[in-house]
């Protein structure tokens, strides 16, 4: 053997072996510094740059005359989120440049097994690796000599962080007593406003409670993001809910509150736009709305509502960077005793409810058999609950709502449905049929 050479990752560097125990410096390719000593079988390599190599190493003449040598095990890093990118450290390795340098091959594995195709130095999580455990193995090959295979450290894939915009009146909000059922899951957050319930400052991130930072609403109360928020970490056990609540009493569309360019749709899609600026990895799980109470007072408002709605709809899904024309929107009815009284409020409700027929990827919860508290207009607290699972039920169909004028909708009690054979949607009483 006349010489030996050391990889930094798919670098190569190649050192006399005839230098001596007083061996100079030698650079490595890139930027990588070492002394190389050899006396009789044995190698020493002191590495003192790059840093996060630094440090004393040995191998033997013999060694490397059988296969590569591994000084540093391969390891992986970065963020191990779904939809995220990790990468492998290849680590060092020494070889006898007598032969080619080595051939260094990877290939990722999911709770041990190959996953076909994945062979690169970085790997994008997946949906289906989400709770798993992976890792990635690298086999150096040097001809006439064995071949070496290492496995990384692991890492177990977590669910993505998914971000809920909550908007609209005091029926998001929610507006009857926290009935003491089981709160947020556990690593819920929201987005805090200053001077509200959850004592943080504007934009930041804080543990979700009963009663959300909304612009306003008691501190007793609770909302139908509580029931949603469990729901959906039932089903999505790995992912992270992050809640946006923007919604006030008392607002509407013909008030002049919600169209773009208003008050409260601006401080909405600001919030929004700040957080994924701070966060870029969260994910935009959609808008939850519930409103329209407001846009009843009147044939003219009531008239004008789905044109308005639509058109706010379709704006916020391009004002907010982190969404585009196929985020969900889930819309929920009103409360049926109090749309009943009235044939505006009736209106309204109609064009709550044939929204996912005129906008893609919207859905409806139906409001069918829940019940108001004692002032009539707002949920009480059981219904809230109802309505929260409900409006996951309605995201699931959002996003499967990709053309709305191909088809109609049918409104049952709890879902929405498409199919084209099935009559357009209208209001009977007091309830969407």
């Amino acid at each position: 053997m006349s010489s030996i050479g050391i990889s930094l990752g798919l670098a190569q560097s190649i050192v006399p072996d005839d230098l001596g125990p007083q061996a100079p410096p030698v650079q490595f390719v890139p930027s990588a510094t070492a002394d190389l000593q050899i006396n009789g079988d044995a190698v020493q390599i002191d590495i003192s740059a790059p840093i996060t190599l630094a440090g004393p190493y040995a191998t033997a003449l013999s060694a490397l005359a059988i296969a590569p040598v591994n000084l540093v095990a391969p390891q992986l890093s970065g963020p191990v989120g779904e939809g995220q990118s990790i990468s492998l450290d290849m680590g060092l390795w020494a070889y006898d440049t007598t032969r080619p340098a080595p051939t260094l091959t990877l290939q990722w594995h999911r709770n041990g097994s190959d996953i076909p195709g994945a062979i690169a130095p970085s790997y994008v999580v997946t949906q289906a690796d989400v709770g798993q455990t992976l890792a990635c193995s690298i086999t150096a090959t040097q001809p006439d000599r064995d071949a070496v295979t290492l496995v990384s450290d692991t890492m177990v894939a977590q669910g993505k962080t998914i971000v809920f915009s909550l908007l609209g009146q005091s029926n998001m909000v929610g507006w009857d007593t926290f009935d003491d059922g089981a709160g947020y899951p556990s690593g819920t957050l929201q987005v805090a406003r200053t001077g509200r319930a959850s004592g943080g400052i504007n934009g930041e991130l804080v543990t979700a409670d009963h009663l959300l930072d909304h612009h306003n609403g008691n501190a007793s109360f609770m909302g139908l993001a509580l029931q949603f928020s469990i729901d959906y970490k039932a089903a999505h056990p790995h992912d992270t809910v992050v809640l946006v609540p923007d919604a006030r009493g008392s607002t509407g569309l013909a008030s002049g509150d919600w169209n773009p360019g208003d008050v409260y749709y601006d401080m909405a899609v600001a919030r929004l736009n700040t957080l994924f600026a701070a966060h870029p990895k969260f994910v935009m799980g959609g808008f939850l709305w519930h409103q329209g109470e407001s846009d009843a007072g009147s044939a003219a408002d009531a008239t004008a509502y789905p044109a308005a709605l639509d058109t706010m709809l379709t704006q916020i899904r391009l004002d907010v960077s982190a969404a585009d024309a196929t985020t969900p929107v889930v819309l929920g009815g009103m409360v049926p005793s109090w749309v009943a009284g009235d044939v505006n409020r009736q209106t309204v409700q109609d064009a709550l409810g044939t929204t996912p027929a005129r906008l893609a990827y919207t859905g409806f919860a139906p409001s069918t058999g829940l019940a108001a508290n004692s002032d009539g207009i707002h949920f009480n607290a059981a219904s809230l609950r109802d309505l929260g699972t409900r409006y996951l039920s309605a995201l699931d169909a959002a996003r499967t709502n990709t053309d709305p004028h191909g088809s109609t909708w049918h409104i049952t009690e709890t879902t929405i449905q498409s199919a084209p054979s099935v009559t357009a949607p209208a209001v009977t009483g007091s309830v969407i049929n």
